[in-house]
């Protein structure tokens, strides 16, 4: 378990090139690749659990929390040749922790909705914020209401 109270350094780590150095490298890239006249798009994928915090999975979300932190500076820093967005899905596949069973259980359990995300959801998402000339810094929850069932654990132990 990567709790704060056995925090590794190490799986802190792992996280941090895939969740936030590879997403800022590329904001950076695709910035730099446009002229002054080009305008562009960045939509980072964030985690329902930004408004739902809990400390499972900690150094996961300590990564996702900053990678929002720099969506929303990023927004301000690359206008108006770029937008910068997120998207926080809530539980859409099962993880590790859980077989079929138990994910259609707790997928539809831990939704207001009925049902947490679908992956044509979060494409769906993806496609609005694109074609959103006028949304710039936002993080879209697409999760069927679970960041508001106020979770003490992530959904993967439920």
């Amino acid at each position: 378990e990567d709790t704060p109270v056995n925090f590794d350094p190490a799986v802190l780590n792992t996280h941090v090139g895939p969740n936030l150095a590879g997403p800022l490298q590329l904001s950076t890239l695709l910035f730099n690749a446009l002229s002054d006249d080009q305008r562009g798009v960045i939509i980072n994928l964030l985690d329902q659990k930004l408004t739902n915090l809990n400390p499972d999975f900690f150094s996961y979300t300590l990564t996702k929390h900053a990678l929002w932190g720099a969506t929303q500076m990023m927004a301000q820093s690359f206008a108006p040749r770029l937008r910068v967005v997120g998207v926080s899905p809530g539980l859409t596949l099962p993880s590790y922790l859980q077989d079929d069973a138990r994910f259609q259980k707790v997928h539809k359990e831990a939704a207001l909705l009925d049902q947490s995300s679908e992956p044509v959801d979060i494409v769906q998402s993806v496609v609005f914020l694109a074609d959103q000339k006028a949304i710039t810094g936002v993080n879209l929850t697409v999760d069927g209401g679970q960041h508001l069932m106020g979770l003490s654990r992530d959904v993967s132990y439920l």
